[in-house]
């Protein structure tokens, strides 16, 4: 899987709309939505939230300027998103501890045999 191998070797998650984001919480690296459509995705396909900014683990951009503000202090300004991401981390991820592949693995022998 090449999007495992390049989450662990970035600093950080740039994203629109992809569950991508799901994933990378496992790392704990700071993730930002980027989304210069936003209102557009909004009345053509709309989230599953009703305020994407409420359930998502990070700041959400929605211009070039902010984005670029960001990324130039994002040491000082992923440390107000670090509880927020592990709550998340905790809610979408049950067991944090690399076996999980494992676990499935012997679910299905169990059930086979």
């Amino acid at each position: 899987m090449i999007h495992t191998l390049i989450f662990v070797i970035i600093h950080m998650l740039y994203i629109n709309y992809s569950s991508f984001a799901v994933d990378y919480l496992l790392l704990d690296k700071p993730i930002v939505m980027v989304l210069s459509d936003k209102q557009e995705y909004q009345e053509s396909r709309g989230f599953v939230f009703s305020s994407i900014e409420d359930y998502f683990p990070g700041p959400v951009i929605t211009n070039l300027k902010d984005l670029l503000a960001y990324i130039s202090d994002s040491a000082q300004t992923d440390i107000k998103w670090e509880e927020k991401r592990t709550r998340f981390m905790d809610f979408f991820h049950k067991y944090k501890d690399g076996d999980s592949s494992k676990r499935v693995v012997e679910l299905f022998l169990g059930e086979i045999y």
